[in-house]
C-alpha cells in the first residue's frame, strides 16, 4: 500500500452521478515463520516439517497479519461537492516470540534438559473493528485536499502490556520448573450490538500539481483511537510440573487440537474469574505517506513514495520507514499494468503487481504482493493480495 492508495483528495475527481463500489486487502509479514505455516494443510506435522521450519527462525521473530474490507463504498455530489460514504472491517494482528519459544511449542521442552530458557520479548496484539466512514474532498487551483471521519464499532482485542517467563526443565527431562509474568488486557464482543467499545478516527490528504507532469502529496490515514471496555489480567507466579514432548502433531493418537482447545478453555476461565474490568484507549495503527508523481507522456506514470507506520499505545504495530518505487503504464485506453518495489520495515524487500480496467462506467482492479509466494509459500516471508471494483451510476 502506498500513498495514493488511500489518498482521500482523489474524491474531488468524481463525475457526475454517483458511484458504488467494494474493496478489500489482505497481508502477511514475517520474519521466520514463512507463509505456508498459514496454508498447511498436511494430515500430520512431523519432524521433517517442524525442522523445517526451525531451520528458518531467528534469535527474534514476528508475524503481523492484517485484513481490511470495504463492503460497500457509495460516492456522490452534492452540488459541486463530492462525498463518500462506505462501511467495512479492520482486522490486524501482531506476534513476536523468541528462537527458543518457537521451539518449545513445536517439540515441548525436553530437548532443553539441564537448561534454562526465557523469553522477555515475547508479546502479541489484535484488534478488529468495523468502521463507518464519511470523506469529502475540494479542489483549489492546483491544491486537491480531502478528509474522511470513521466512526469506530470495537469488535474484539487483545494486547499484552508485559509478557515474559523463563523455564528450567531437569536433567532427566521429567519436571519443570517456570516463572512467569504477564499484564493483559482483552476485550469481545460476538453480536454487533452488544459492543461498549467506541471510537473515532480521521483521514487526511492533498496533491499539488508543480506543472503538468510532476505532482507531490501527502497522506494521513487511521489518526484516531478507540476506547474498549474489557478485563486486564496481572499475573506474577512459579510454578513446577511434569514435562513434556511433541513428537508428532495431528496424528491419531495425538490429539493436538483438543489439548490445545482444553488448555484455552481453562486459561480463558481462569482469566475472567481473576481479571478486573477496566476501560483503557488504544489509539489505531496509523499511517503516514509522502510521495511524488511523474508523468512523462506516453501514458506513463512513475510514483516514488515513503511510508511509515506509527502507532503511540502499542510498540508491536509501529512499522519502520517504507521505501517505494513504482511505475504505472496504460495499455490503452482502458487497461493499466503497474510495478513497484518496497524495501524497509516489516515488509522489507519485494515487489508488487497490478492490473486494473477502467470502462466507461465500470473499474476493477487487482493487485499482488511478491506474487511468487502462491508459488512457493514455504520460501516467502510476506505476501498480500488487493481487489475491488466501483460502478457509475449517471444519476440518482
Amino acid at each position: 500500500m502506498s500513498g495514493t492508495d488511500v489518498q482521500p483528495a482523489y474524491l474531488s475527481f468524481l463525475d457526475a452521478g454517483f458511484r458504488l463500489g467494494q474493496n478489500g486487502d489482505v497481508s502477511y509479514l514475517s520474519r521466520g515463520l514463512p507463509a505456508d505455516i498459514l496454508v498447511y494443510t498436511g494430515d500430520t506435522l512431523g519432524s521433517a516439517q517442524k525442522s523445517s521450519w526451525i531451520s528458518q527462525l531467528k534469535s527474534e521473530n514476528y508475524a503481523d497479519f492484517s485484513f481490511n474490507l470495504n463492503l460497500g463504498t457509495l460516492q456522490f455530489k452534492v452540488g459541486k461537492v463530492p462525498f463518500s460514504v462506505s462501511f467495512g472491517q479492520k482486522s490486524k494482528a501482531y506476534t513476536r516470540f523468541s528462537e527458543n519459544t518457537a521451539k518449545l511449542i513445536l517439540n515441548g521442552n525436553k530437548q532443553f534438559a539441564g537448561q534454562t530458557i526465557y523469553d522477555s520479548t515475547a508479546g502479541f496484539s489484535q484488534f478488529s473493528v468495523r468502521h463507518l466512514s464519511i470523506g469529502s474532498a475540494w479542489k483549489a487551483g492546483k491544491l486537491i485536499f480531502g478528509g474522511k471521519v470513521k466512526l469506530l464499532q470495537g469488535s474484539s482485542f487483545g494486547h499484552s502490556e508485559n509478557l515474559d517467563y523463563s523455564l528450567y526443565t531437569q536433567m532427566n527431562g521429567e519436571e519443570v520448573t517456570t516463572r512467569y509474568n504477564y499484564n493483559l488486557f482483552f476485550s469481545e464482543y460476538k453480536n454487533l450490538s452488544d459492543s461498549k467499545s467506541y471510537g473515532f478516527a480521521i483521514d487526511l490528504g492533498a496533491e499539488y500539481a508543480i506543472n503538468d507532469k510532476l505532482n507531490v502529496g501527502f497522506t494521513l490515514s487511521d489518526l484516531g483511537a478507540v476506547k474498549w471496555e474489557g478485563y486486564r489480567y496481572k499475573v506474577v507466579d512459579t510454578v513446577a510440573y511434569n514435562g513434556f514432548e511433541i513428537p508428532s502433531l495431528f496424528t491419531d493418537d495425538f490429539d493436538f487440537s483438543g489439548i490445545i482447545q482444553s488448555q484455552i478453555d481453562s486459561l480463558k476461565d481462569k482469566v475472567l474469574k481473576d481479571s478486573v474490568v477496566e476501560t483503557s484507549s488504544y489509539s489505531l495503527p496509523a499511517f503516514g505517506s509522502v510521495y511524488v508523481k511523474y508523468n512523462p507522456g506516453a501514458n506513463t506514470t512513475f510514483l516514488l513514495s515513503c511510508d511509515y507506520q506509527y502507532n503511540t499505545t502499542n510498540e508491536f504495530f509501529t512499522d519502520g520507514l517504507i521505501g517505494n518505487v513504482a511505475i504505472n503504464q496504460n495499455l490503452n485506453k482502458k487497461l493499466a499494468l503497474g510495478f513497484a518495489l518496497f524495501y524497509g520495515g516489516h515488509r522489507y524487500s519485494g515487489f508488487s503487481w497490478s492490473m486494473s480496467y477502467t470502462g466507461e462506467r465500470t473499474r476493477i482492479f487487482v493487485a499482488l504482493q511478491n506474487p511468487y509466494a502462491m508459488f512457493s509459500p514455504n520460501t516467502a516471508y510476506n505476501a498480500g493480495a488487493s481487489a475491488g471494483w466501483s460502478f457509475q451510476f449517471k444519476n440518482l
